[in-house]
């Protein structure tokens, strides 16, 4: 039996997005601006695009950040 994910604070996560945002710019989000404030609203698409652009290191950095990415 698959166990949910544990989230962490909403808070944390959005930490998480924003050093993410920073540190996966080039590789991940190169087509948004690079001084764009990351918010609660935006976490989904952070954990996407970390996913299909982020390697393994991102793959698991968005499933914090969104543990519900792995289930699309």
């Amino acid at each position: 039996m698959k166990s949910e994910p544990t989230q962490l604070p909403t808070e944390e996560r959005i930490r998480l997005a924003r050093q993410a945002y920073r540190d996966y710019h080039v590789r991940c989000f190169w087509w948004m601006r690079e001084d764009l404030e990351i918010g609660e609203t935006d976490l989904p698409v952070v954990a996407r695009y970390l996913a299909l652009h982020g390697g393994r290191e991102g793959w698991n950095l968005a499933a914090r950040i969104c543990p519900s990415h792995r289930s699309r």
